[in-house]
Formats: structure tokens, C-alpha cells, sequence
């Protein structure tokens, strides 16, 4: 699992907001809320290492951005905000 969400975002890691950033256990409780295509899509593209272009032995790329809206849609709706 990577060590946080923001990884790729943030240059200094001790700037990090402790807010800013979803604990392991929130994203355990979320995922089981997504339907399975989500929770398996999240996990490749965002939790696990993966290749850069790992979708493309599955879908095309035109798929593979339409599941990743449909993913961070669910994924914010599960947030209740």
C-alpha cells in the first residue's frame, strides 16, 4: 500500500496536514460501501504498485478515464460531505 494519497502531490513531507491526508482505516471502512469494479479499480490505481499504464491490458484508455470519474464520484459520495 502506498504510504499516503498525497505522495506524488507533495514535495516536502514534513508539510504534511494530518488532515489532509485519509488514514488507512477510513479507506478500509469506505471501500466496502463501492461496488466491486470500483473497490478494484481504486486499489489498482491508487492503493496498490502498479505499472504506469496497467489498464491498458484491460480496457481501453477511453474506458479506463470513464471508471476512474465513475470511482472518485462514489468514492466522494461515500464520503457523506
Amino acid at each position: 500500500m502506498k504510504q499516503d494519497l498525497l505522495s506524488g502531490v507533495l514535495s516536502e513531507p514534513d508539510n504534511v496536514n494530518p488532515y489532509d491526508v485519509m488514514q488507512a482505516d477510513d479507506i478500509d471502512r469506505l471501500l466496502p460501501r463501492l461496488d466491486r469494479k470500483t473497490q478494484g479499480f481504486i486499489r489498482k490505481e491508487f492503493l496498490e504498485e502498479s505499472p504506469k499504464n496497467w489498464y491498458l491490458e484491460q480496457f481501453s484508455t477511453s474506458i479506463y478515464y470513464r471508471r476512474k470519474a465513475k470511482a472518485a464520484e462514489q468514492f466522494v459520495h461515500c464520503l457523506d460531505l
